[in-house]
C-alpha cells in the first residue's frame, strides 16, 4: 500500500509523502530548529554510578548460587527428557528452567527447577512457556510434559513472586489434575 502524498505547508511540493506535521520529510529534515537538549546529544559527559558494595555483594551471591545450580545440573545431564538424544557436552543450555529466572528469583536455583532439554528442545520450550500456550507444550513434549507438570505442582508452594505465569500454571496443573 502506498502512502498518500498530501502537501507540504513547508515547500508546497505536492509530489513527496507526508511525514511529519504537515511537512515532507525533506523540510523536516531541513528544519533549521535546534535539537532539545539531552544527554544524548550535548557534548557533556555522562557520569555513570558506581556499583555499591552491597550491589555487588549481591550479585556476587546470586552469580555463586547459579553456579552450583548449573554445575550440579551439567554433572547429571546425559540426554534429553524429551527425545533421549544424547547430550554429550552439556552446557546451560541444557538445562531448561520451568520458572523463569527473570521473573521468579524465589526458586531461580531451586534443584527441581529444570528439564534436560537439546538446544532446540529448550528454544521451543521457552517460546511455549512465555506464550502460556500448555496446549502447545503438551503435543510437542509428550515425553517429559508429565515430569514437568509435577515439578511445577512441587515448586508451586515455594514460588514467592505473584506473577501471571504462576498464577496461569497454576490454574492449568488444577484443571489437568496434576
Amino acid at each position: 500500500m502506498k502512502p498518500k502524498n498530501k502537501k507540504c505547508i513547508s515547500c508546497g511540493r505536492d509530489d513527496l509523502p507526508h511525514f511529519s506535521k504537515n511537512r515532507c520529510k525533506r523540510c523536516v529534515l531541513q528544519d533549521s530548529k535546534p535539537l532539545k537538549k539531552t544527554k544524548f546529544n550535548t557534548n557533556e559527559k555522562t557520569v555513570i554510578k558506581k556499583i555499591t558494595q552491597k550491589t555487588a555483594n549481591k550479585k556476587q551471591a546470586k552469580k555463586e548460587r547459579l553456579d552450583v545450580f548449573f554445575k550440579h545440573h551439567i554433572e547429571k545431564c546425559k540426554f534429553s527428557e524429551e527425545s533421549g538424544q544424547s547430550i554429550y557436552l552439556p552446557t546451560t543450555a541444557n538445562v531448561c528452567h520451568l520458572f523463569p529466572k527473570r521473573n521468579h528469583k524465589s526458586v531461580e536455583d531451586n534443584l527441581d527447577n529444570y528439564v534436560y532439554l537439546t538446544l532446540q528442545e529448550h528454544s521451543d520450550f521457552d517460546k511455549y512457556l512465555d506464550q502460556f500456550d500448555f496446549i502447545a507444550l503438551e503435543n510437542n513434549f509428550p515425553n517429559s510434559w508429565e515430569k514437568v507438570c509435577v515439578r511445577m505442582k512441587n515448586l508451586l508452594p515455594l514460588v514467592k513472586e505473584n506473577t501471571k505465569f504462576k498464577l496461569t500454571v497454576e490454574k492449568y496443573l488444577n484443571e489437568n489434575n496434576f
